[in-house]
């Protein structure tokens, strides 16, 4: 069978006119079953390098809108929406250490973190959580990191078919979802904190 295919695809090659810039050009092409099919697509190479780096930058610009509109619907206070790693300053404190610790971790998560996180559960594999604490509940930088994180994130998405692998929540959300799920009483829910 495969050598009755063969004998049925023929290669060869012609010079032709590229239909873009009209100059001649060794065209590649080949008869299957007896169907010309030109793999330059009546293009020359230069033309289609051209066309090739159009629709890189179209692909670009489309997955720089759609990490925007993630951004956006993310949850992330408009604080920390141009906040990430290059902004964030360890030095700040008078004890640095902790803070680099804390920002070298925070980035190595970011970067390891799959893509498609959905997909990397299914195939049985698990991701840490990172959880940042601090003594001092406020103005220390979890925030900023938190933010930093998401952005990375969402800057290694390279256009795969998934939907917006990050949320920003509080703490306070946080719990406040999670309450929303209990089922109480009436009678109860006058007792909850």
């Amino acid at each position: 069978r495969s050598a009755r295919l063969d004998s049925e695809v023929k290669m060869n090659n012609e010079i032709q006119k590229c239909i873009d810039c009209g100059q001649e050009y060794e065209a590649h092409k080949f008869t299957l079953l007896s169907a010309p099919i030109d793999l330059s697509r009546g293009k020359c190479p230069v033309c289609r390098d051209k066309l090739r780096v159009q629709d890189d930058a179209k692909a670009a610009a489309e997955n720089a809108t759609k990490r925007k509109q993630w951004r956006i619907r993310s949850g992330i206070p408009l604080k920390f929406i141009n906040e990430d790693f290059s902004t964030y300053d360890p030095n700040w404190t008078k004890e640095p250490n902790e803070f680099k610790k804390a920002f070298v971790e925070c980035q190595k998560y970011a970067d390891e973190f799959p893509i498609d996180y959905w997909q990397f559960i299914k195939s049985g594999a698990s991701y840490p959580s990172l959880i940042l604490l601090s003594p001092k509940t406020q103005g220390v930088g979890k925030s900023h990191l938190a933010a930093a994180i998401l952005h990375r994130v969402l800057d290694r998405w390279q256009g795969e078919n998934i939907s917006n692998p990050v949320a920003f929540i509080s703490e306070a959300e946080l719990y406040n979802k999670i309450q929303s799920t209990y089922s109480y009483a009436k009678d109860e829910r006058g007792k909850l904190p």
